[in-house]
């Protein structure tokens, strides 16, 4: 950034200050500052990832700032690790020391309007309702206000302590009991930090708004509940490669009666995650879709004793309601036997 952390780390005395970031124009500005106020014999400019990076020392002190509106979702916990382990001290401090993530259900009208009110209309002749499902589960950065109830106590899902973890628990729960009635829009995500044992930062909503704002995860259908309704909620993180994928799903219950539940994800699954939740069910029966039945049927007749024409034939007269166009349908079964032959070159004239 524009490196205020190491300016705020030089002025209480720090003999050096190693100040990373990986965007060199932003670097440069930094470096600009920090030689206009007579630091530059004192602050290191490193460009380039953290975790590709060394120093010629050990330091006292890993002061960061990698926190996202939910405290995790900027991976903080995964690059404070490697940091700790290659660059701290025994017995050195990192700033923050732990941080808590909080979620609670809100009623937040005006939020979700700001949030989804563009797709419902019609701009400049485009119907963008199609899309209202998947903007519902997008995350949502905005401050509560207005009109917004908190309508239970918060939920800590989880705590983490900088100095010991390696990774984020995958999994959290929580239970929520409503203290008065209204309709559930979504949950509102926050997060606390402990900067020293005195001090803490936080981004939740009933405090002084921050730049973090909070994150919320709104459900795709508003559930209304009535004082002493619970809440059991799930709360499930990913990593895959940047992106940072939140699953919040739950049950909703009065007495012994579930009365709603949500299941929402802020991603859409990648064929990566297709093949880790294929693995992980050694039970599962697969059932080929109806494409699929068709690959099979064509490239089973691919045995060198059936003609292009003939195999879509065939496969048009097994499967009625799979293309009813004859043009398309032999376009198609070309497709699939020039991804699967070998041997003859197809555009081959002999």
């Amino acid at each position: 950034g524009s490196g205020i952390l190491s300016f705020l780390s030089v002025l209480p005395g720090a003999r050096k200050v190693y100040a990373v970031d990986f965007n060199p124009p932003l670097v440069k500005e930094a470096r600009k500052i920090a030689e206009h106020n007579g630091w530059g014999d004192r602050i290191v400019f490193l460009t380039g990832a953290l975790e590709d990076l060394a120093l010629p020392e050990k330091v006292d002190v890993i002061v960061s700032e990698i926190l996202g509106s939910l405290g995790f979702d900027e991976n903080v916990v995964k690059y404070l690790a490697d940091a700790r382990e290659r660059f701290l001290k025994p017995g050195g401090r990192i700033v923050p020391e732990w941080v808590d993530l909080f979620t609670v259900p809100a009623e937040m009208p005006e939020e979700r309007e700001r949030h989804l009110g563009t797709w419902r209309k019609d701009l400049y002749g485009v119907d963008f309702r199609p899309v209202l499902p998947d903007a519902t589960s997008a995350l949502c950065h905005l401050q509560l206000q207005g009109l917004s109830r908190l309508l239970s106590p918060p939920g800590r899902m989880t705590h983490i302590d900088l100095y010991q973890a390696r990774r984020l628990p995958p999994v959290t729960r929580q239970r929520f009991t409503f203290r008065e009635h209204g309709i559930i829009h979504g949950l509102a995500g926050y997060f606390t930090a402990g900067l020293s044992p005195s001090v803490v930062q936080s981004n939740a909503p009933e405090l002084s708004a921050t730049h973090w704002c909070q994150c919320l995860l709104f459900l795709r259908k508003p559930v209304p509940v009535n004082q002493g309704d619970q809440l059991a909620l799930t709360l499930t993180h990913q990593v895959r490669g940047d992106a940072f994928r939140w699953r919040w799903e739950g049950a909703f219950s009065r007495g012994n009666r579930v009365t709603a539940r949500f299941n929402q994800c802020n991603l859409a699954l990648t064929r990566e995650d297709l093949v880790h939740a294929l693995a992980a069910k050694k039970a599962l029966k697969p059932r080929l879709s109806l494409a699929g039945q068709v690959r099979l049927r064509i490239l089973s007749r691919c045995d060198g004793k059936h003609t292009q024409a003939e195999i879509t034939r065939l496969v048009r007269r097994a499967f009625p309601d799979w293309e009813k166009n004859g043009s398309r349908a032999a376009a198609k079964v070309t497709g699939i036997i020039c991804q699967n032959m070998e041997g003859t070159d197809p555009l081959d004239p002999g």
